[in-house]
């Protein structure tokens, strides 16, 4: 939850149109037009983080995980890199803060 607040905000407050090579298509239905910050990156590095503390065993297949959803939205060309990392330490940061809340 915390997640979708942050991206929400930082979305409505930056506006930054996805790349120019990014064209909506039928396989592209998107709730917003604005690229910063990945929501994909975010959900996807809130499960790594998340999993990771629980699984510790399956981390690094969770990080390759991770970083394939990231990058795929690169490839996809519905983000810039900078949508993607800043997406990814907002997922993770935010995971890892809450556990931290919850096990203080």
């Amino acid at each position: 939850l915390c997640d979708i607040v942050i991206i929400v905000a930082l979305k409505f407050t930056f506006k930054r149109d996805r790349p120019p090579f990014h064209k909506p298509d039928a396989r592209f239905v998107g709730v917003d037009k604005h690229s910063f910050p990945s929501g994909h990156a975010t959900r996807s590095w809130c499960l790594v983080s998340l999993l990771s503390s629980i699984y510790p065993e399956a981390s690094l297949t969770l990080i390759l995980w991770g970083s394939l959803v990231s990058l795929s939205r690169i490839a996809l060309g519905r983000h810039y890199v900078s949508d993607v990392l800043v997406g990814s330490l907002i997922g993770y940061f935010c995971t890892s803060a809450a556990a931290v809340l919850a096990l203080s």
